[in-house]
């Protein structure tokens, strides 16, 4: 692969041309908190006149003598030369509200609080719109054209919309946004929520702040009839080309494109490109390495499956669980061994418990709740003393291969991470360092904190875990040799994500990871032509003569002859498949009537864009590991899926990671650490999207608050 494409873009704006055709107007308000006087700026100044737009943000303000700043709400106000808008006239339109208004004839600098991707979202929200595709409203730019195909909450009325919008550094966001009709949102969730007025027509979604004959009210909050099952709008959908038109890729790169050919005329646009990535492939060996740790566990362990729940079905639930753990632990091993599952002298326990339903048990009383999950908490922290791994199953969680190989990874980390062990591949290759793994608690400044060393003999030691409150950005810690230790949260670069501390040690080097906010790009051209192509696809009549040849269901038989009385010249490929679907139900066969089409036909169903043939000009850096140096002290690279995997969408964004050295890296190191996403350690058969070895960090975290929850819920009894 030549180069990486991003939503990563640089811009110089041409100041002198913008405000030669617009007047710009900075409206500063200092209540960022007053929800009421904020969302009537908004509605006052959002369709002032045609060819006008308004954006917001929040700005910190020192007023004065005070001693600490406040949060300021500024409103970006636009409008083209020819509307003839003037300071007096937004004077007058907010004359109830106490508002500062500063017309920018001049080149803004950092002084007046103006950043490019600040101006980026003002341009964004005045792009004309496509037959209502892109709509406006409380100065978002929001996307409402995937109200069909992704929308689970139709019937519950509810819509769905993807909204865009620049952040600090020229990065296009973009998220999921469900919209529910007022009457549908339970009330508590409408105080201090922005209400959105849809109207509806050719299939699309018109989202405003104005209240017109014909709108609904709809608040931007899940109905009150749909509790689970979230809407998601994957990022890049190829099962066919209306899935993929719908798809977050293919928005925003439309957006995108509509975006720069519009401003042509005031900015100046360099997309961010990286050249020559280097390439990581599945690691087949280490994946089976994996497998070989499991056997050699069940070998030596008896398994106790228990239920903690009087939920219907439970008893099911757990004769399923032994019965697919037994074919697992037989396919696993090859030699007819299924396990054991009862207590057996010399064998190790470890333990799959059957646990509640979170929502159904959240409608229990307070104190019921509160005894189950004390109970819980209790019998959990037995176990971990006696150095015995657990897994819970949640209730009504899907059970079937994949869920049963899982919940064995899982135990098997847990006993690692008792016992103060890991893989003997993993200590070879950290064999010298410090692994540190911090975490933001929830609705606290404290950081949760564990670190594993390594020495050079392999012996491994974690330290105690320890609650941090980091000072001015850093979190100090004190080394087993009473050294301080510095680590910095990661908001010193804004986009990253300052949650979470990746840091490891090696010969004084420390070897940060930071999470970001950009994202990989499809290669989407090939892409929409070969599946524009399958889509008109004629598939001949007799093609249903070979179907009916091929079921015993007499109503399929009937179904096929119909078909071809009525489609004699032929049809087109969606309408057949779905016609295969319906045919091949009741007999079990639709993969067989499939694959006879193929055949015989040399048609599938979609098109694969995972061979390797076909993925580097489709698919791109969005599967498999690339890896590139930016600079000195800098490595990036992206984890995707592995293409070797049967799919035909990648739900989330593949998010670029920056490796970042304090000191001169050794570069063989960097190398090993790359290799370590391929391990297979967080994900079946998958890439991790950070060093593995902090999956047993983790879990050693979530052990230490096991015991801090049960702390929290006995101090109340």
């Amino acid at each position: 692969m030549e180069k990486i494409r991003t939503n990563h873009i640089k811009v110089h704006f041409l100041w002198d041309k913008f405000l030669g055709d617009f007047d710009l107007y900075k409206i500063e308000y200092s209540n960022a908190y007053d929800f009421g006087n904020n969302l009537g700026i908004y509605c006052k100044l959002e369709g002032l006149c045609p060819n006008s737009a308004v954006c917001a943000f929040n700005k910190m303000v020192k007023e004065g003598n005070a001693d600490a700043p406040t949060k300021h709400r500024i409103f970006l106000f636009a409008s083209a030369k020819k509307e003839s808008i003037t300071t007096a006239m937004l004077q007058e339109r907010l004359e109830k509200v106490n508002v500062k208004i500063k017309q920018i004839s001049y080149t803004p600098d950092y002084r007046e609080g103006i950043y490019p991707h600040n101006m980026l979202n003002l341009m964004l929200s005045m792009m004309p719109n496509r037959d209502k595709t892109l709509s406006y409203a409380h100065g978002k730019l929001i996307c409402g054209t995937c109200s069909s195909l992704y929308n689970k909450g139709k019937k519950q009325g509810e819509e769905l919309g993807l909204q865009l919008e620049f952040a600090y550094g020229g990065l296009l966001e973009a998220h999921t946004s469900t919209f529910a009709e007022a009457d549908k949102v339970e009330n508590s969730k409408k105080k201090d929520s922005l209400v959105y007025h849809l109207e509806f027509g050719d299939e699309r979604i018109y989202f405003s702040s104005q209240k017109k004959k014909g709108t609904k009210e709809y608040y931007n909050h899940p109905s009150i009839f749909r509790k689970n099952n979230k809407n998601r709008i994957p990022f890049l959908d190829f099962s066919d080309i209306d899935h993929l038109e719908e798809s977050q890729a293919y928005i925003i790169s439309s957006v995108l494109n509509d975006f720069l050919t519009t401003y042509s005329k005031y900015i100046l646009v360099y997309p961010v490109v990286y050249n020559d990535p280097q390439l990581l492939q599945s690691q087949e060996a280490e994946f089976k390495n994996e497998d070989e740790l499991v056997r050699n566990m069940l070998s030596s362990s008896w398994i106790d499956i228990s239920c903690h729940t009087k939920e219907e079905g439970v008893e099911e639930r757990r004769a399923l669980i032994e019965d697919k753990s037994k074919v697992y632990i037989n396919k696993l091993f090859k030699t007819g061994f299924e396990g054991t599952f009862v207590k057996t002298k010399g064998k190790n326990r470890i333990c799959i418990r059957i646990v509640g339903d979170k929502d159904q048990e959240a409608e229990l009383s307070t104190a019921k709740r509160r005894s189950k999950d004390r109970h819980r908490l209790q019998e959990k922290l037995d176990l971990m003393e006696k150095l015995i791994p657990v897994q819970d199953s949640m209730i009504g969680s899907e059970i079937n291969d994949a869920t049963i190989k899982n919940i064995f990874r899982q135990i098997l980390i847990k006993k690692s991470c008792l016992q103060s062990t890991l893989p003997k591949a993993m200590i070879e290759r950290f064999k010298g360092c410090v692994i540190t793994y911090a975490e933001s608690k929830v609705k606290s400044k404290d950081y949760y904190f564990v670190q594993m060393t390594i020495d050079n003999d392999g012996q491994l030691s974690y330290r105690d875990i320890e609650k941090k409150i980091p000072q001015d950005g850093v979190i100090s810690v004190l080394d087993a040799n009473f050294e301080m230790l510095e680590y910095q949260i990661p908001d010193f670069k804004k986009g990253y994500n300052k949650d979470i501390i990746y840091c490891i040690e090696k010969d004084g080097v420390k070897y940060n990871i930071y999470d970001t906010e950009e994202y990989i790009f499809p290669e989407l051209d090939e892409m929409t032509r070969a599946l524009t192509v399958l889509k008109d696809t004629i598939v001949p009549a007799e093609a249903y003569q070979l179907l009916m040849d091929n079921v015993q269901s007499v109503d399929a038989k009937t179904f096929c002859q119909q078909r071809m009385r009525e489609n004699k010249d032929g049809i087109l490929h969606n309408q057949f498949y779905k016609d295969i679907k319906i045919i091949g139900k009741e007999d079990g066969v639709t993969r067989d009537l499939m694959r006879l089409i193929t055949k015989e036909y040399h048609i599938k169903q979609g098109q694969d864009f995972r061979t390797a043939s076909r993925r580097e000009k489709t698919l791109g850096a969005c599967v498999n590991v690339h890896y590139w140096k930016y600079s000195p002290n800098t490595w990036m690279y992206c984890a995707g899926p592995n293409p070797s995997g049967n799919f035909s969408s990648i739900d989330n964004k593949v998010h670029v990671r920056e490796l970042v050295c304090d000191k001169t890296p050794d570069e063989a190191f960097v190398n090993e650490l790359i290799c370590s996403l391929g391990d297979g350690w967080n994900k079946i058969n998958e890439f991790s999207v950070h060093p593995s070895i902090f999956k047993f960090l983790k879990e050693r975290l979530e052990m230490y608050k096991v015991k801090e929850q049960f702390d929290e819920i006995s101090s109340k009894d």
